[in-house]
Formats: C-alpha cells, sequence, structure tokens
C-alpha cells in the first residue's frame, strides 16, 4: 500500500501506531482528562460502587462474591470476539471491503481493522462505542433479571468487559479532542500499524 496515495488532499500523519505498541497509545490516551475518558472512569468506577453496596447486603459472604465475580473473567473471553464481531460488523456497514481480526496474545490485544480504508470521524466514533453500547446493555439487563449466584458472575464479566473497552475509549477520546481538524483514520495490515490523520492547517 503506497502510504500518500491514500492520504487525502490537504490531510497529514498525526500518529503512526504500531499495531505491537497499541498499549502505549491506550495508556497515554485514557489518563488524559476528557470528557469521553471521564465517562469511561466514571462508568468503571460506579460499577465497583455499586458491587460494595450490593455486596455489604447480600448473604453469600465475601469469598462467594468474589469468586463467583472471577468467573466473569471467562465471561469476558466468551465476549472477546463477540464484541470484535460487532466492530466489524460496524466496519461492514461503513463501507469497508473487507476486515480483518487481529490477537496479540502476548498483550492480550485484540482489534479488527480494514486494510487501507478510510474511517471518518463520525464512523469511527460509531464503530468504536457499539461493542460497549450493545454487550454493556445485554449484561445489565441480564444482571437485573438473574438470581443471586448467577449475578455476581454477570457482574463480574460487565466489570471486566466495561474495563477492557479502555482501547476503544483511548481512541474515541484521540477523536474527540481533535474534533474540529475532521480526523480520519485508515490500517495498513502489510505494516501492522494504524495511521490518525488530521486535516492540515493553512
Amino acid at each position: 500500500m503506497n502510504e500518500r496515495s491514500i492520504i487525502p488532499k490537504g490531510y497529514h500523519i498525526d500518529k503512526q501506531l504500531f499495531h505491537d505498541d497499541l498499549i502505549t497509545f491506550v495508556r497515554g490516551e485514557i489518563k488524559k482528562l476528557t470528557a469521553v475518558t471521564v465517562f469511561y472512569w466514571a462508568f468503571n468506577l460506579s460499577i465497583v460502587a455499586y458491587a460494595f453496596y450490593i455486596g455489604t447486603k447480600s448473604e453469600l459472604g465475601f469469598f462467594k462474591i468474589f469468586s463467583n465475580m472471577c468467573l466473569g473473567i471467562i465471561g469476558l473471553y466468551v465476549l472477546v470476539p463477540i464484541h470484535e464481531l460487532i466492530h466489524g460488523a460496524c466496519y461492514k456497514i461503513a463501507g469497508a471491503p473487507s476486515v480483518q481480526y487481529k490477537a496479540l496474545w502476548r498483550k492480550m490485544v485484540f482489534f479488527a481493522a480494514a486494510d487501507g480504508f478510510l474511517v471518518s470521524k463520525r464512523w469511527f466514533v460509531f464503530l468504536a462505542i457499539a461493542p460497549f453500547v450493545v454487550l454493556n446493555s445485554i449484561l445489565i439487563y441480564l444482571v437485573c433479571h438473574t438470581s443471586d449466584i448467577w449475578f455476581w458472575s454477570l457482574f463480574g464479566t460487565l466489570l471486566f468487559h466495561s474495563g477492557g473497552c479502555a482501547g476503544d475509549f483511548a481512541m474515541i477520546s484521540y477523536f474527540t479532542r481533535n474534533w474540529k481538524n475532521e480526523p480520519i483514520t485508515y490500517d495498513d495490515m502489510s505494516k501492522k500499524e494504524s495511521y490518525f490523520l488530521l486535516k492540515s492547517r493553512n
């Protein structure tokens, strides 16, 4: 893929992300104070706070609650492929001709990518937030309509999944911070890189 041929006129590369080092970008971006990151941290902290509140009223005991919540890790791994398939479906809705799914097992990073497909800011926010909205809505519904034991396992899945959405929220945060510069992005799977482009200022 020729980088220069794919970059729209009037744009420049602002971020070049190596797929093997995505965690560095996510850690840096998720720490920045934006409306997006504030929502992410507030949502996760509210889940933890609610767990403590409900836990004090439960008759199961701390060890039983904790062990059941840890089963949520299993639930998380069940959700990972579904999470990425939702990203992929959104890429297809946006018009991507093909979607690839990648896993960096050593770093526990999973992502969907559309090689050489330019994604505008609105489409990117849509495809990035979709798994969080869809899967967490389902989990919250199940948590509210289940028995005490399954409650904690599903609650753990909700907590782990929400925490695992840090990468999506980091990307959205970058896009919203640069909204006025009309950010777009594309992936180069042959180079194992992703690019964030901003409109150049005259």
